[in-house]
């Protein structure tokens, strides 16, 4: 019979830890068969070979750029944090020498989850520990939190990954806080420091579990060193090895966004206005009262709202408690349900019981043995680590740009540590009563009927294979080269060949070939489809074409496809070829991603934001109109804003024009912002309108420099 008071040995926690591990990934479809080891997007692939190639950019062509990376400055960034990265390349390097390259994505987030199973198992049931229901109980919630559990059965690509990165990473700070709470040590406490630190590489939302982290290991290895002076040196060389992890951020932040405090969530691409314009230029929600922003945070956790009918980003009435005030929402994963939220309440006021209960003691406290788990001590510490981990965080999404279940998945290690403390009370009473057993029954079938009921909303994306893999990855890194169309300073709506400067406006094409493996994910479509642009801005799919190239039936072709007089010229300057159809030409996407997205080549109507690519700008003017063809009054200065990549430039004039009125912004005071292929991004209307699928201006010109200057 087993000694639930005996600890597990290291072995044993690996054991446990990898068959866990192994049944996960093959129970939620993380890898699903043999052969099946690569992840569909593979930024983080190309992070990693970027990395050891002595390279922070994934390629310095602008023909890699894809959904949601950013051209920053020459070289193309994704924004989903250097640290998954940083432990692939580990194991490419690895691979490398195996000759197995690329490593399997897939493997690795393999070793990381077994990785942090064999911390957890070890911080419950290690030394310090015990084998009781209470430990196996805490081992559930914090290992296998339902809500990370139904985020891996479905659509996994870099979002998540980067979600489930993420709380592994949290996981692990919470292992070595426990180790802290029940066995300190010098070298724990300096390595726990260390890797608390350089979280925030993993994800900038990480950072504030390693700052509770480093407070409370603090805390707890001067108490264990009885006085400040003898742990001096110790706290000295720890604290300078997390500030060296932030460190490590800041000037990675640095030399690829331009500042220390951009992550890139303001210089990203992508295809959707209203957010566009929230993350650059503000947005309604940030004044949104406290208690109206508490009730939507709230609903939005626990109401399950993926189970609404409606599913666009802007919908009203997903969930109890939420608010009017417009904002981005992507609801598709149950995060938590409402049994949860007095359960974690009821965890919150054990904890500030037991810190009450310490403090109002008055005979010294009794040396704490490491013989195993101590209720009280244990509470206090996991309940004030939960609180200072969780407590920015929750300040941050009551009123961010934008809510995802996935971002709720940020606060799961405080929701899931909070339930710990609740379910070790409920079965510290069972014990005493001899009920143990029956009590982590019932807690197991609660598990099982969340992890069965939990919904993914959206459609699996199966893991790939190698061949696959190295045709995405290696199209990211190294693409070939594309014409980079860009109009001699001035994007015109009266210029016939618009549209051919512009990103993929009429059609956008998902291929799952080895040629062309790039899922396009924003049309919520499955891999492999193509589909189109139909009126109201909405995608239909249409028949799957080996031949990439376009056709565009005169009958119904949009303005830009039919033919003009005189003959017009491709947008390199060379004459179309005779053995290709010019509407071919005309409408062939071209490689500046989405190059003015939102805005409509044929009637001059636009988005409530967008963005153009530029070169060497000089200033940057704007003619805009408004949307119904009126014309403005005299003096009238419409409402648009200008930034090119991070700096917000100045307007210094403006003038009516025979279509509109024409806007001059100065140009940019940043050196690096007036050389080479640049990003402007514009806003059009008030913050209050993000919601609108169009603006209430149609825009007519930007120019950004004159080029007879040049001649």
């Amino acid at each position: 019979m087993v000694d639930p008071t005996r600890p597990l040995n290291r072995r044993q926690a690996f054991v446990r830890a990898a068959l866990i591990g192994v049944a996960l990934v093959w129970l939620t479809g993380a890898i699903p068969r043999w052969g099946q080891w690569f992840s569909p997007q593979p930024y983080y692939r190309a992070q990693a070979h970027a990395l050891l190639d002595g390279e922070l950019a994934l390629s310095h062509k602008p023909e890699s750029l894809a959904l949601d990376l950013a051209w920053v400055d020459g070289g193309v960034h994704q924004v989903w944090g250097l640290g998954a990265p940083l432990w692939l390349a580990l194991w490419e390097a690895v691979g490398r020498a195996i000759h197995l390259s690329p490593f399997p994505d897939r493997i690795a987030l393999l070793l990381g989850i077994v990785l942090v199973l064999y911390a957890l198992v070890r911080a419950w049931s290690g030394p310090g520990g015990d084998r009781s229901a209470a430990s196996r109980g805490a081992f559930l919630f914090t290992a296998l939190l339902p809500g990370v559990i139904a985020m891996l059965r479905g659509h996994v690509g870099v979002y998540e990954e980067a979600a489930a990165y993420a709380y592994g990473a949290a996981m692990l700070l919470l292992a070595g806080t426990i180790g802290m709470i029940r066995r300190p040590s010098t070298p724990s406490y300096v390595a726990l420091l260390a890797f608390a630190g350089a979280t925030g590489l993993v994800r900038p939302t990480v950072s504030f579990y390693g700052a509770a982290t480093a407070v409370i290991a603090t805390a707890l290895y001067v108490r264990h060193r009885r006085s400040l002076r003898r742990a001096a040196r110790a706290v000295a060389v720890a604290s300078g090895l997390f500030l060296a992890g932030g460190g490590a951020l800041y000037v990675t932040n640095l030399v690829r966004f331009g500042d220390g405090a951009e992550f890139g969530h303001r210089l990203n691409l992508e295809d959707l206005p209203g957010n566009l314009y929230a993350t650059r230029f503000g947005y309604p929600f940030a004044a949104a009262p406290a208690g109206a922003a508490a009730r939507e945070l709230v609903g939005g956790m626990f109401g399950r709202p993926e189970l609404a009918q409606r599913r666009e980003f802007y919908d009203t009435e997903l969930h109890a408690g939420q608010s009017e005030i417009p904002r981005w929402r992507e609801y598709y994963v149950t995060t938590y349900t409402w049994p949860y939220l007095p359960l974690a309440v009821a965890g919150l006021v054990l904890g500030v019981v037991a810190w009450v209960r310490v403090r109002r003691r008055k005979e010294p406290e009794a040396v704490e043995t490491a013989r195993g788990p101590d209720l009280d001590r244990d509470t206090r510490w996991l309940a004030a680590w939960a609180v200072l981990g969780g407590a920015p965080l929750v300040v941050f999404y009551l009123r961010s740009p934008s809510v995802s279940s996935r971002y709720f998945l940020d606060l799961a290690p405080t929701i899931a540590v909070l339930l710990v403390i609740a379910w070790r009370h409920v079965a510290a009473a069972f014990g005493r009563l001899g009920l143990a057993g029956i009590a982590f029954a019932g807690l197991a079938l609660w598990w099982g009927v969340s992890v069965i009921g939990f919904r993914n909303r959206r459609a699996w994306l199966p893991p790939i294979g190698a061949t696959l893999a190295d045709a995405a990855t290696s199209k990211l890194i190294d693409p070939l080269p594309g014409p980079r169309p860009l109009p001699p300073g001035a994007y015109d709506v009266d210029d016939p060949w618009l549209a051919s400067y512009l990103g993929d406006q009429w059609q956008c094409r998902c291929f799952i070939d080895v040629d062309r493996a790039q899922a396009c994910d924003h049309a919520g479509l499955p891999a492999g489809s193509d589909v189109e642009r139909a009126a109201g801005d909405q995608w239909r799919a249409i028949e799957r074409r080996v031949d990439p190239a376009p056709v565009c039936a005169m009958a119904d072709a949009p303005r830009t496809c039919a033919l003009d007089e005189p003959e017009p010229r491709a947008a390199t300057g060379e004459a179309i070829d005779a053995g290709r159809s010019q509407v071919e030409t005309r409408i062939a996407p071209p490689v500046l991603y989405r190059n003015g997205t939102s805005w409509d080549a044929t009637t001059g109507a636009v988005g409530v934001a967008t963005y153009l690519f530029v070169d060497d700008p000089a200033y940057l003017e704007v003619e805009v109109a408004p949307a119904d063809r009126s014309r403005p009054d005299p003096g009238t200065v419409p409402r648009v804003r200008a930034k090119l990549m991070l700096e917000e430039l100045r307007l210094v004039a403006s003038a009516s024009t025979a279509r509109g009125v024409r806007l001059l912004f100065a140009g940019p005071r940043t050196a690096r912002y007036r050389r080479g292929l640049q990003v402007v991004f514009l806003a059009f209307g008030p913050p209050d309108r993000i919601d609108q699928p169009v603006s209430e201006y149609t825009l007519l010109r930007v120019a950004w420099r004159d080029p007879r200057e040049e001649q």
